[in-house]
C-alpha cells in the first residue's frame, strides 16, 4: 500500500510537467506492473503464469519500450526451472507475433519501420 502512495506522491511533487499529459509511458508500466504482481503471485503458488505474461504483452502494446520486465519474468522461468518456461515463451511469442500482425494489418506495412525509427 505505502508504494504507490508514495509513488504518486514523488509523481505529484517533482513531475508537475506530468499532470494531464498524455505520455503512455506511465500506464504502460501501471499495465506492466499489475502484470509483474500477477505473475510473482502465480509463480509463487506454482499456477499458470501466462495470463500474467499475456497481460504484460498488453502493456508492451501500450508502450513498446517496456520490455524488461516481460524479458526478465520469462528469464526468471527458466532459471528456476519452471514446468511453466517453454510454453509460457511459445505463448508470449505467438502472442506479441499475432499482435504485430494485427497491427500491420491495421496500419498498413509501414509500421514496423515507423515502430523501430530511432527518436530524439
Amino acid at each position: 500500500m505505502v508504494a504507490p502512495l508514495w509513488y504518486l506522491a514523488i509523481m505529484s511533487r517533482n513531475s508537475t510537467i506530468y499532470i494531464g499529459a498524455n505520455d503512455p509511458q506511465l500506464p504502460g508500466l501501471a499495465i506492466m506492473s499489475a502484470g509483474l504482481v500477477w505473475f510473482l503471485r502465480q509463480t509463487e503458488r506454482g499456477a499458470y503464469p501466462i495470463p500474467a505474461l499475456l497481460l504484460m504483452v498488453v502493456g508492451g502494446f501500450w508502450k513498446h519500450n517496456n520490455i524488461a520486465v516481460p524479458l526478465v519474468s520469462l528469464t526468471w522461468l527458466y532459471v528456476v526451472r519452471s514446468k511453466f518456461a517453454l510454453q509460457a515463451f511459445r505463448a508470449s511469442a505467438e502472442a506479441v507475433l499475432v499482435g504485430l500482425a494485427v497491427c500491420v494489418l491495421i496500419c498498413g506495412p509501414n509500421f514496423i519501420p515507423n515502430l523501430l525509427t530511432p527518436r530524439q
